[in-house]
């Protein structure tokens, strides 16, 4: 079992309440500040900023931040994927959602992504 160190939980906490009140930048820079100290985020972490970026209309830094996960060997679940997908509907972009579904599907990620889009995904997808 692996331990957990006080001051990763502590920048953990303090990122995902970031999330939680929209200031989503600074949650950023916490998280950017764990990686140069030598942690690594965990994937509750990385699910709260896409999450944030993506409710904030921030999709092209969700995507990054998806990038960035899979590069630090954390990879994502279809809870960050569909998070992506309903902010591209949301600003009324299905083509964009559909491409990164092609994306991410090709890659061989999780199927249950799609589902969301195709059940509620048009434009104005509901909060």
């Amino acid at each position: 079992m692996g331990k957990l160190f006080p001051r990763a939980v502590d920048r953990s906490m303090t990122i995902m309440q970031h999330c939680n009140e929209g200031t989503i930048e600074d949650a950023k820079k916490v998280c950017d500040k764990m990686i140069d100290e030598g942690g690594i985020p965990s994937i509750l972490v990385y699910n709260s900023l896409v999450h944030g970026f993506s409710q904030h209309g921030s999709i092209r830094e969700a995507v990054e931040l998806i990038n960035e996960m899979i590069g630090n060997n954390c990879f994502p679940i279809a809870s960050t994927f569909n998070a992506v997908i309903i902010g591209f509907c949301r600003q009324g972009k299905i083509e964009s959602a559909l491409k990164f579904m092609e994306d991410i599907t090709a890659r061989g990620r999780p199927s249950e992504s799609l589902a969301g889009l195709f059940r509620n995904g048009r434009e104005g997808y509901p909060s």
